[in-house]
């Protein structure tokens, strides 16, 4: 039990395999350089049901486009835990049990291995930018023009979108 508390101080993550069983643990920088499996979660958020007329929510920082939430996993924590904690995070109000699991993908970009939680989340309040991050609406049929001109969305975005829709 020490080890643990031990990588959870260090920030160590969680590496898996294909079936997401735990293989070992590293840190961030180590597993993208090596290109090793680990678990992450993602939240795609509407501001209404999904419909044709319906926006998504997403997010700017480092010259990105991006999934207003987007973390990887701690250790021993569970795709829905981390839900939980990073919707704590961005929004004031208790947001509790309004999300639901969309799909559980892998979510590969070069080196970048993830075996990936996605959820959706109703929400149609006001959130607030950070110093790092700016948040805005934007129409679905807008986002789809945007993916074909634009390279600065994010793989995590493009396939949750994806995902998003198959249904």
């Amino acid at each position: 039990m020490v080890f643990f508390e031990i990588a959870k101080n260090l920030g160590l993550l969680e590496v898996v395999d294909n079936e997401n069983k735990i293989i070992g643990f590293s840190n961030k920088d180590y597993i993208d350089k090596k290109g090793l499996r680990h678990r992450s979660i993602g939240i795609i958020i509407t501001n209404e049901q999904i419909d044709k007329n319906h926006k998504l929510l997403i997010s700017y920082s480092q010259g990105e486009f991006n999934l207003p939430i987007k973390d990887h996993l701690k250790i021993g924590q569970s795709y829905i835990e981390s839900a939980h904690e990073n919707i704590k995070k961005l929004f004031s109000e208790s947001l509790e049990n309004k999300f639901v699991e969309i799909a559980k993908y892998k979510n590969d970009y070069k080196n970048d291995l993830e075996n990936f939680c996605l959820f959706h989340l109703i929400y149609d309040g006001i959130i607030e930018n950070t110093k790092n991050i700016s948040f805005f609406w934007i129409n679905k049929s807008d986002l789809i023009k945007d993916f074909l001109k634009y390279p600065n969305y994010s793989h995590s975005l493009k396939n949750a979108f994806r995902h998003l829709y198959q249904k």
